[in-house]
């Protein structure tokens, strides 16, 4: 999150941003996540959930508010955590069988 802020700081747009954030943050995020997603806890997806929002804070500056964050997703076209772990784990294992 340092790098995004130096971005936000040096009024990079946003569009930029959310390119850092998938080709860089996602990629932590998610590592992994075919294999693990099925066992998540409840508190680790809430951790995971909570380290994607202070990101999008980054982005959104003080108009973000927890409120306003699916709205915030949809306007960036981001797909909820949730759903791309999903999405992850059955495109994983349809490929293994």
């Amino acid at each position: 999150m340092h790098f995004l802020r130096q971005l936000k700081r040096a009024a990079v747009s946003c569009k930029d941003m959310l390119r850092f954030y998938i080709a860089v943050m996602r990629l932590v995020i998610e590592y992994a996540a075919s294999v693990w997603h099925t066992s998540l806890t409840v508190e680790l997806a809430e951790s995971l959930q909570s380290v994607r929002k202070r990101t999008l804070r980054i982005f959104g500056g003080s108009s973000f508010t927890n409120s306003s964050y699916f709205s915030f997703c949809e306007s960036l076209a981001i797909s909820s955590l949730q759903s791309r772990r999903e999405t992850l784990s059955i495109n994983f294992f349809h490929k293994i069988l």
